[in-house]
Formats: C-alpha cells, sequence, structure tokens
C-alpha cells in the first residue's frame, strides 16, 4: 500500500466531503432562515425518519463492499452490480414499509407529505453509497469528490432559485431529492467506459446478504442512534424543539466529515495491513488515531467559545437559544472523531460484532437518557443525553481495543495537550475572530510539538508525502 496514493486519496476524499458538506451547509442555513424554526424541524424529522428506512434498504451493505473490493479487486464490478440490484430490491420493500408506518403515525399532514417526497431518497441515497464503495476500495476518490461537489452545487444553485421566488416546505424537500437523483447519473457517467457484468451473479448476492447481516444491525442501530434524539424530541416536545436542536446538531455533526474522510480512507489500509502485517495495522491506527484526536479537540475547545457568534450568523437571532447545546455537541463530535477509527479496526479485524453489541447497548442507554433528560431540559436534555452516552461508549470501545491489539499511548500527554489546549484556546478566543483562528492554529501546532504527539518517523512520512503529492 503506496503511503503517497492513500494520502492524495485521502486529500481527494477530504475535498468531496469538505466542500460538499460547506456548499449543503451554507445551503441548508439559508433553508432554516427561510423556513423558521418550526418548518425547519419539520424538514429535519422527516429525514431523519427516512434515514431509518435507509439504513433497512442498504443492509449496512457497504463497509462489507469496501473490504471485500479491496481484497478481491478484480471481483469488484460483480460485487457492484450485485449490491445495485440487491439495494433496488430491498429499498423498495423499505420504502412500502416507510409508507404504511407513516399512514397510521400521528403526524401531521404536512409532516407526512414531506416524509413522502423524501422517501424517494431511500434508493437513491443507497445507490449512492454502492458507487462511493466501489471507487474508494479502488482508491480512486477523485470520482467521489466530482460527484458530491458537483450535486452540492447544483442543490445551492436552486435553494437560492427557491428563496427568490419564496417557495414552500415541499419544494425544498423535492430539490434535495433531485440531489441525489444527479450524483447517481453523474456516478453512471463515469463507469461508462469500464466493463461491468450486468447479468446478476446469484452467488455474490448470497455472499453480499449473508456476510452484511452484522454490518446491517451496525448500520440500524447506528442511524437509529443518531437520529433518536429528533425522533423523540418530534414526538416528545413537537417540531419547533426539534428545529432548535437540528440547527446546532447540523453544524456541529458537520465536522465529522474530517473523521469519515480519514477513517474511511483508512479503511482498505487497516483491512490489508490485518490479515498482512499487524504492526504496520498497529501504525495505521495509532496514526489515525492521533489525527482524529487532534482535530476533534481542535473543533471542541475553539467553536465552544464561538457558539453565540457562530448560531448567530449561520442562523439568525431567532435560532441564538440553541448555542449552549451546539457546545454541548461540539463535545459529543469530538467523542465521535476518536470512535470512528476504534469502529473501523474492529471491522477490519473481521470483529463486526462487537460494534453492534456496542451500538445496541448504547442506544438502549440514549433512548433511556434522552426520555429523562428531554422531558426535563427539552433539546439540551437531547444533547446531554448524547454526551453520556458516547463517553460510555468510548471507554468501552478503548478498554476492548486493547485486547484486540497492543494499542497504547500516553495518556498523561493527551490529558496534558488536553488541558494546556484549553488554556492557550481560552486565553485567544475573546479577540477578533480571524486573530483567533490564526493564534490557535499557532497555539496547536506548538503543543503538538512539545508534547510529541506525533514521533519522528510519522513527521518523516507526513512531509514526504506532503511534497511527494505537491511535487
Amino acid at each position: 500500500m503506496d503511503a503517497v496514493r492513500t494520502f492524495r486519496n485521502t486529500t481527494y476524499m477530504l475535498l468531496g466531503h469538505v466542500i460538499s458538506a460547506l456548499i449543503l451547509f451554507f445551503a441548508n442555513a439559508l433553508v432554516a432562515r427561510h423556513l423558521g424554526v418550526e418548518d425547519y424541524g419539520t424538514y429535519s424529522f422527516a429525514i431523519s425518519f427516512c434515514y431509518l428506512f435507509i439504513a433497512i434498504g442498504n443492509l449496512g451493505m457497504d463497509q462489507l463492499l469496501i473490504r471485500e473490493m479491496a481484497k478481491y479487486p478484480k471481483k469488484a464490478p460483480s460485487f457492484l452490480v450485485a449490491s445495485f440490484y440487491l439495494k433496488l430490491f430491498l429499498s423498495l420493500i423499505s420504502i412500502g414499509i416507510l409508507l404504511v408506518s407513516v399512514y397510521f403515525m400521528p403526524l401531521d399532514m404536512k409532516t407526512k407529505y414531506a416524509i413522502l417526497f423524501f422517501s424517494a431518497n431511500v434508493l437513491l441515497v443507497n445507490w449512492n453509497f454502492s458507487f462511493q464503495s466501489y471507487f474508494t476500495s479502488r482508491l480512486e476518490m477523485f470520482f467521489f469528490f466530482l460527484s458530491e461537489t458537483f450535486g452540492k452545487i447544483l442543490y445551492l444553485i436552486l435553494v437560492l432559485y427557491l428563496l427568490k421566488i419564496n417557495a414552500g416546505l415541499n419544494s425544498f424537500v423535492f430539490i434535495h431529492v433531485l440531489m441525489y437523483f444527479v450524483q447517481v447519473i453523474f456516478y453512471f457517467i463515469f463507469l461508462m467506459k469500464r466493463k461491468f457484468p450486468f447479468s446478476i451473479d446469484k452467488s455474490l448476492c448470497y455472499t453480499l446478504l449473508k456476510g452484511s447481516l452484522p454490518f446491517a444491525l451496525l448500520s440500524l442501530f447506528s442511524t437509529l442512534y443518531a437520529r433518536v434524539d429528533t425522533l423523540m424530541l418530534e414526538f416528545i416536545k413537537g417540531s419547533e424543539s426539534v428545529g432548535y436542536y437540528s440547527s446546532a446538531f447540523t453544524v456541529a455533526n458537520g465536522l465529522t466529515i474530517f473523521a469519515t474522510a480519514i477513517s474511511v480512507s483508512l479503511y482498505p489500509v487497516l483491512s490489508y495491513y490485518w490479515k498482512k502485517d499487524k504492526r504496520k495495522f498497529i501504525f495505521a491506527l495509532n496514526a489515525g488515531f492521533k489525527y482524529l484526536f487532534v482535530i476533534g479537540i481542535f473543533f471542541f475547545i475553539f467553536l465552544s467559545f464561538l457558539r453565540n457568534e457562530i448560531i448567530s450568523i449561520i442562523y439568525g437571532e431567532s435560532y441564538l437559544a440553541a448555542s449552549n447545546t451546539f457546545a454541548l455537541l461540539l463535545l459529543v463530535t469530538f467523542f465521535i472523531f476518536i470512535i470512528s477509527i476504534f469502529d473501523l479496526a474492529f471491522i477490519a479485524a473481521g470483529r463486526e460484532d462487537f460494534p453492534v453489541k456496542v451500538i445496541a447497548v448504547s442506544l438502549l442507554l440514549k433512548g433511556i437518557f434522552n426520555f429523562i433528560f428531554i422531558t426535563r431540559l427539552d433539546y439540551f436534555g437531547a444533547a446531554l443525553a448524547s454526551v453520556f452516552t458516547d463517553l460510555i461508549m468510548l471507554v468501552i470501545y478503548f478498554i476492548n481495543l486493547r485486547k484486540l491489539v497492543k494499542f497504547s499511548f500516553d495518556v498523561r500527554t493527551y490529558y496534558s495537550f488536553f488541558a494546556v489546549s484549553i488554556g492557550c484556546l481560552w486565553f485567544f478566543a475573546p479577540f477578533n475572530l480571524i486573530f483567533s483562528i490564526l493564534f490557535s492554529l499557532v497555539s496547536v501546532a506548538i503543543l503538538l510539538y512539545a508534547f510529541k504527539v506525533f514521533n519522528e518517523q510519522e513527521i518523516g512520512m507526513i512531509k514526504n508525502a506532503i511534497f511527494k503529492f505537491f511535487g
């Protein structure tokens, strides 16, 4: 596995996620301002509800696809075609279940219509995931970058048009679906010149269905885990609370694109080294942990001090009540950064059963915490429930990861880094925004060097990869 190639594709993956997420974030901020807190809550609830059925139509197939196509590159086209047909079948069943569920649920007609429009994404998002898995396994993230970026740019243009004509809720739902449809078309265009078997390989379909069962439970539990706050808020408190919570959640959760890009790019590497060389597996795991720790801690500490300004600038004064919730969700984002790499380590090692058990227990705990805190603290309680649950999940992962491999780090170094970072960033936070960012970056760089978070070998590898990439 070429370090330069991995770095190059990580860059494309990161750019694709960052640029598309920034565009989507900006577009959704405009939508939130236009719709108002209550209608934006309806919009967010409809998306969260449909994502549960996206998970059913997916069956957790994508992580299995990446692993299998990375191991058997010659079979990658056949795996992609098999997943395409399987997801078509499963998504249609999932949409049917969704429609029946909505019919019997005690929701107002506005919310029901929004969910019905979003239901098309059950199929479109799942096809997008299959294409992304194919290009990720082949380390061809440039195509992912093109499709994601163009789709989000089109979405932004359509949002601006709808704002100009003062369109309603369902119009914004429609263009959200259209965005994913365009991305699917782009992926088809990229693959037109490649040879793919159009017939269904029944043995591969069976392999995918059988192998994806642990991933299916993980995918379903993970999706429900991420959305249970929104769903419970809707039924306990209503759309307005969902609107406030979603505004804070969207910003904090958007930062996880960095964790996703690094983790997904490392996944084929971890899968390969687990089978070939355990020492290199541990090295890659440690490097990923360090990168995600540093990025996550910076976002949490710095942005939490600017929570009022961030929420006000993005959504307007009417959403300012969500600023403290945003600060709590930034801490959750930091936990997610670390959990993401631990989660992939177990999957790369063929231990898909362990993340399923962890997320199942965490989902139960989160449901209990949400019920307790939401009834007393509204949407702030939903964020507090996430903090407690993610912290418990992080501890469970760390303890069990040390049993899987000889993964270790100097705890005192990271504690010291965390403490001194808070001090430095606390000092710079009251200053001008640009000034604070620049000096915060310098402070973190100095701390990284002073506490020797990265060793000489890792620093040398990063320098060589950067020089070769730009050279």
